[in-house]
């Protein structure tokens, strides 16, 4: 802390530096920008007029907004020196200055822009500018694959072979620049208006020859290969079953396997059933299905052996085609009627990694009864302006219904007629915004944490007026934040004002946040949107409240939900089961609430089968290498050092003794940065070096190894554990901001982790022993140590001792030491050595 002062003192003693300012395009007066992210927009201090600030980043003047996620924004940017349309991803600021992750943004463009193809989204440059770090490159509109399919279910085979033919190429060129992909997937391929395909996002790309170990599962189950289930090293191989099974689901409408599943056994179990297209009763050819089928084989060895293979097989398919012509220009045709907006959906993936935007709806359950109240004006006349047209009398009726649905607590009934309704071309604004919502809504209900399907930037209607946009404006603000992979902030609701028609938004946000097991911010949302004031004209919107009445009775029910433990009797915990068991039957709502209960009810069958499995084997002392006793070779000093703390054996020291154990403490000293970066075997090399003469010292030594035994031991577990895929939370590093990160995957070098915007490798050098010592204790180190399970105890004592957690070292030494007088006696012979 000392030093962090000292440097805070040095910087606040510097020059200071002056203010970053924009010019106002209308009176060209000063605006102060610190501060300020790029392209916000801001009220002219001088003349009142709303300006877009740092619209300028190296050579590129931002134009609009793509997309955005956790970590960026995509930018439509132009490039003033080449005179050219750029999407131009910028990392926020306060991750700008985070050296880590820089270098992983950096690593991601420079992959890419090792590739010089067609069909891979192709990076210009990288730079830095204004504390903001960005990536300029290729514009591509219109459209993703995961969009697509979203939008037509099955894609025409035709299509889909001539997307898949251009993928494949883009993969050659790469794999012939050395680099695999390592996550193809619907989401990470773009479709141009020109009909073709291109593929982005090298962000996981891996070198050939490059390090990757065996616990590295970091893809989506749908389209992982089932050899890196088995901690098989990646190759070509690899990129073609996943490109086999993305385009299964392109083919199919529906990915190649269900695996709703964290269970690395499971998953395996999953992958080893036969998968065929024929199964999935797809409307294409025998010669695609065998091609689809082979691409995804099993075995390695029964995929294509080249990439040209492959493309020569996808052009015998396509040849095999009803008439020879390419779907190219049809494709082209279909994109470019697309409306401008849907270059968004492409972009929005880049952006956030997280965000998932597939426009597939599911059914869900969820609302209370209550009145309809009043229609917008559109539908209802509003103040007699507005004249209903032949033909919404209809829309008007089954938009009436959708929201009597929903507040009667019938919230998948209510999603058909909203999505139903969606497709008609009669629906005007301001309904069209609202029918959104309101579906979006809907699926929030039923215990999804995203989903709200919005048009980013709808056509302006012929007639429409102010209010009418207004409403579109404030669905996709909303949208935003609903979609975005994290809980919505209590902050975010300063900005939709509790007197107006955005505070339903509040409500929206509530339910999001439930959905994602954040149930006190849900209540702050719910409280917030209970206590706001809409105008009279959309008094419908105060109906909704009874909607978050059901999250209301079950988060009391929450309050007094108990926790298990393994310090409860077998009675207790069968007792505990069913009463949780109870609060499952009486909850009213899904997502959060239902998932932390059906958590703590497996936790209870798992406690309840380690207490039988302790009982039936006990479990052994710790593992202490045997030490043959030393005899004395003479009397013990007379000022009584030369006695170690112990039981089991006493070690005698005498002054060549002592000299001796002082040169193993230097040759140990190598040693403690490979400890303290967890590389225990590196670090045991150079104690083992160490040619100790006498009796004492080669006990010692064997001690010291044992212990850094134990230490690897403790880190073995935790990769076990975190290899699962299960924690999501805050992950602290050794310097840097923390990490609101997902791990995906962890193996002996790194963990996987994802930080909103894709998977990213983070060497466990960088992790802080403290974290790794908490999650420990939030899983398998519960409560105090005991004869049950002093082994595991042991084991992280070592590794806080040998990782130079002082503190925590000295209190479980302390504890411990009763338990096992072997550890104490151990203990105590390294107090010295570093």
């Amino acid at each position: 802390m000392a030093e962090d002062d000292e440097i805070e003192d040095k910087v606040d003693d510097g020059p200071v530096r002056e203010a970053e300012v924009n010019h106002c395009p209308s009176c060209a007066g000063e605006i102060n920008i610190d501060g300020l992210a790029p392209f916000t927009k801001v009220e002219c201090p001088h003349c009142g007029e709303p300006v877009r600030v740092r619209t300028q980043l190296g050579n590129y003047h931002i134009r609009s907004l793509l997309g955005e996620g956790g970590m960026s924004q995509v930018f439509l940017a132009e490039d003033l020196a080449l005179d050219r349309q750029v999407a131009l991803k910028i990392l926020h600021q306060d991750l700008s200055r985070d050296g880590a992750l820089m270098a992983l943004f950096e690593r991601e463009a420079k992959l890419t822009a090792s590739i010089n193809h067609p069909h891979v989204v192709k990076v210009y440059t990288v730079g830095s500018d204004g504390g903001y770090f960005f990536i300029a490159m290729e514009l591509v509109d219109n459209v993703s694959l995961e969009a697509r399919i979203g939008e037509v279910g099955m894609l025409p085979e035709r299509e889909a072979l001539d997307l898949l033919h251009d993928v494949a190429d883009g993969l050659r060129t790469a794999y012939q620049g050395g680099l695999i992909h390592r996550d193809i997937k619907p989401g990470n391929i773009l479709l141009t208006k020109s009909g073709t395909g291109k593929l982005v996002d090298f962000g996981l790309a891996l070198q050939q020859g490059g390090d990757d170990e065996v616990e590295d599962l970091w893809a989506t189950p749908f389209y992982v290969p089932p050899e890196k289930l088995d901690g098989k090293p990646d190759d070509f191989r690899g990129d073609i079953y996943s490109l086999g099974a993305t385009f299964f689901h392109a083919l199919a409408g529906r990915p190649p396997f269900q695996a709703n599943t964290a269970s690395l056994e499971e998953l395996r179990a999953i992958k080893s059933r036969p998968v065929s297209l024929t199964h999935a009763a797809a409307p294409v050819s025998a010669a695609t299905i065998k091609l689809i089928d082979k691409m995804m084989a099993y075995k390695p060895d029964a995929r294509f052996k080249t990439y040209d293979d492959l493309l020569a097989a996808i052009e015998e398919t396509q040849a095999k085609l009803p008439g020879n012509a390419s779907s190219r220009a049809r494709r082209k045709n279909a994109l470019g009627n697309e409306k401008q907006g849907l270059g968004t959906l492409g972009w929005l993936g880049i952006a956030g990694g997280a965000i998932a935007l597939v426009g597939i709806l599911i059914a869900v359950i969820g609302g209370n009864k209550n009145g309809s109240g009043n229609l917008p004006d559109s539908l209802n006349g509003g103040t007699g302006e507005r004249v209903m047209a032949a033909g919404q009398e209809n829309i008007a009726s089954r938009y009436t219904q959708g929201r009597d649905l929903l507040l009667a607590g019938r919230a998948q009934e209510a999603l058909v007629t909203f999505n139903d309704l969606l497709k008609s071309e009669d629906l005007k604004q301001p309904t069209r915004a609202w029918t959104e919502f309101n579906a979006g809504l809907a699926k929030l209900l039923g215990g999804a944490t995203s989903g709200m399907i919005v048009s980013d930037s709808p056509p302006a209607e012929e007639g429409a007026v102010e209010p009418d946009q207004a409403v579109a404006e404030f669905v996709r603000k909303a949208a935003r934040l609903i979609n975005d992979p994290l809980p919505v902030l209590p902050e975010a609701a300063s900005g939709f004002p509790p007197n107006s028609q955005e505070s339903i938004a509040l409500l929206a946000f509530g339910v999001k946040n439930w959905n994602h097991g954040e149930f006190g911010s849900a209540i702050g949302f719910f409280d917030a949107f209970a206590a706001s004031n809409p105008p009279s004209d959309v008094s419908w919107i105060a109906a909704y409240r009874s909607l978050a009445e059901p999250y209301r009775a079950d988060n009391a029910l929450l309050k007094n939900l108990a926790k298990p433990s393994i310090s409860q009797s077998d009675e207790e915990l069968a007792a505990l089961k069913g009463k949780l068991a109870t609060v499952a039957g009486s909850l009213k709502t899904r997502g959060g609430a239902r998932d932390l209960v059906q958590r703590r009810i497996k936790r209870v069958d798992e406690l309840i089968a380690a207490k039988k499995a302790l009982a039936a084997a006990p479990p052994e002392p710790v593992p202490m290498t045997p030490v043959e006793p030393v005899p004395p070779t003479s009397a013990p000093p007379a000022n009584g050092k030369g006695k170690a703390k112990g039981t089991a054996s006493e070690i005698v020291w005498t002054p060549e003794a002592e000299e001796e154990k002082r040169r193993l403490a230097e040759a140990i000293g190598p040693a403690v940065p490979e400890m303290a970066n967890y590389r225990f075997a590196e670090a045991a090399e150079f104690v083992r070096s160490f040619q100790a003469a006498s009796d004492p010292v080669k006990q010692v030594q064997t001690e010291y190894l044992d212990a850094i035994a134990q230490a690897e031991a403790f880190k073995a577990r935790l990769v076990a554990f975190l290899g699962e895929g299960d924690y999501e939370g805050k992950l602290l590093r050794k310097a840097g901001l923390p990490l609101d990160a997902k791990v995906i995957s962890a193996d002996g070098d790194k963990l996987v982790v994802d930080l909103m915007f894709g998977p990213n490798d983070l060497p466990w050098a960088d992790v802080a022993p403290g974290w790794m010592l908490a999650v420990a204790r939030e899983s398998w180190l519960k409560g105090l140590p005991e004869e049950a399970n002093a082994a595991d105890w042991i084991q992280a004592a070592w590794f806080a001792r040998l990782t130079r957690l002082k503190e925590e070292a000295q209190t479980m030494g302390q504890t411990l030491a009763p338990l096992s007088p072997e550890f104490a006696e151990r203990w105590g012979h390294l107090d010295t050595l570093p």
